[in-house]
């Protein structure tokens, strides 16, 4: 079995999906978190296309990949299904930020209208990568460091991806891969993608207690294994 994690921004490697690789392993025979391959947004890594195809790298119609992923990697996996379906096995989205396809709900409005000037100092030379990343983590509720390495992998990320809502997603595209979205039910921005992608041929499982992290969640981590094995 070919596993392929997209993490979000802040985020990256095996451990950022320690908890379902775990249960994984145990509950899933054909899957080897040594084989499974992990996206880590923490080094350089391209555009929402360049995730994309990361995604589904080494696969084929004979040999699709599992794609699971989280919040901003949610961009560059739908982007893979929607470019490569055939080569996808299945889907699984953590709260997606595919904010592309929810433009103009309340929800997705005052979100850009929060972060959406912080992404357009992109432009600004004089404002670095850590001052970029800085911004948007502090935005969004962390309690950062400027000095904090984080913070300059989230700015080249911004300034090398865009903001999520720009992400060259069809809205009106129909899943044609089968798809689970687990959302915590404590956000309506990521409710709101998740109904959209519901009403496209998704499923859609609310896990709450774990609100921007579903997946370290028992209940999802069952979901996942059923979904990838089906």
């Amino acid at each position: 079995m070919d596993v392929a994690f997209l993490p979000g921004i802040a985020s990256g490697g095996p451990e950022a999906w320690r908890h379902l690789v775990r249960y994984l392993e145990s509950a899933v025979p054909d899957f080897d978190a040594k084989r499974a391959r992990f996206h880590d947004f923490r080094e350089a890594n391209g555009g929402f296309a360049d995730h994309a195809d990361w995604a589904v790298e080494g696969a084929s119609a004979t040999r699709p990949v599992h794609v699971i992923a989280h919040s901003f990697g949610g961009n560059g996996a739908l982007l893979a299904a929607q470019h490569y379906p055939e080569r996808i096995a299945s889907l699984t989205l953590f709260e997606p930020a595919a904010l592309a396809l929810t433009r103009h709900t309340p929800a997705t409005e005052a979100h850009i209208a929060q972060v959406g000037p912080i992404f357009a100092c992109r432009a600004d030379l004089d404002c670095t990568d850590a001052e970029l990343g800085y911004r948007l983590l502090t935005a969004l509720g962390g309690r950062m460091h400027r000095e904090d390495p984080l913070t300059d992998a989230v700015g080249r990320t911004m300034r090398q991806a865009g903001a999520p809502w720009e992400a060259p997603l069809d809205r009106k595209w129909t899943m044609h891969v089968p798809t689970l979205v687990i959302t915590g039910g404590w956000d309506d921005i990521y409710e709101d993608v998740a109904r959209h992608l519901e009403s496209r041929g998704a499923t859609h499982l609310v896990v709450p207690g774990a609100e921007h992290r579903p997946q370290d969640l028992p209940p999802a981590h069952r979901a996942t294994a059923a979904h990838i094995m089906s």
